[in-house]
């Protein structure tokens, strides 16, 4: 019997490959990551934004020393699609009323964040030098998780004006809250780009949205520091490298309750356990 993991690959590459002219799936088990294509449709450039679920995976993944004193986002339900996904980007829209609730959950966030016993696992140096340096460290550290990319120096550069703006009134750590509540609504923390760079006649993903790609759609959550580092040495530019970074991703946790909500949303299961 086909296991889950190889169900959620054939379903998930199905719906990327967009083929035409050849719609008979293959009749032996695991042959769906091999299955090419006739003809082959590029999709246009996209912004995605996160869905409630990949925002909580996000924050849980990056601040695991959240996890006892911040439980839930304060979004509601995502709308679904006419087919039942939850992630339909066309669906995905930011609403007067989900900026009000994502700004809700970021200062959520930040508050439990600069607690002190919090502030300092998560930036040590704020223990004994609690300055500009200690404010940057934070802000090209974090905000590569949350931009799932190096800052520029411009913005590493607004985010400690913000610092020093909000600390020279109240404290550091208050600072560091509202630089958190910032960057977790910007655009670059709210929307994950597939927008990619000219190359010729087509356009190609630059290396962190790669891995941004690959880790949203087979983990639901944000790239790893290890899968980023992978995408900017060149270690996910083939296809076959990046088909082993998938596989990998759908073998960890996350990537187990994927498939589990991909499946569910697909065959609708679930309703089997209310059904009489």
């Amino acid at each position: 019997m086909m296991n889950r993991t190889i169900l959620g690959i054939a379903g998930i590459t199905i719906l990327a490959a967009a083929c035409s002219g050849d719609d008979a799936p293959p009749t032996e088990e695991g042959n769906w990551m091999d299955k090419s294509c006739s003809q082959e449709t590029v999709g246009a450039p996209d912004l995605r934004r996160l869905t409630a679920t990949e925002l909580q995976n996000t924050i849980e993944d990056i601040f695991p020393e959240l996890k006892s004193l911040w439980t839930r986002v304060q979004l509601g339900p995502d709308p679904v699609s006419a087919v039942g996904f939850s992630n339909d980007t066309s669906m995905l829209s930011m609403s007067e009323q989900t900026a009000k609730d994502w700004l809700a959950t970021a200062e959520d966030v930040a508050t439990a964040l600069t607690e002190q016993s919090v502030l300092t696992q998560v930036l040590p140096c704020s223990a004994a030098s609690a300055n500009g340096d200690c404010a940057e460290s934070f802000i090209t550290t974090y905000g590569r998780r949350l931009f799932h990319r190096d800052l520029t120096q411009g913005e590493v550069q607004r985010y400690a004006d913000l610092h020093v703006s909000v600390s020279s009134k109240s404290n550091f750590a208050n600072g560091i809250k509202w630089v958190l509540v910032s960057m977790l609504q910007s655009p670059h923390a709210t929307y994950r780009p597939e927008i990619g760079a000219q190359d010729g006649a087509r356009r190609v993903l630059k290396p962190h949205e790669v891995a941004t790609s690959l880790a949203y759609t087979y983990a639901g959550t944000a790239p790893s520091e290890e899968l980023l580092a992978k995408a900017e040495s060149g270690q996910l530019d083939t296809a076959a490298q990046r088909t082993a970074a998938a596989r990998a991703l759908l073998d960890t946790p996350r990537g187990k309750q994927t498939v589990h909500r991909f499946t569910d949303e697909w065959l609708d299961y679930s309703r089997v356990t209310s059904s009489a």
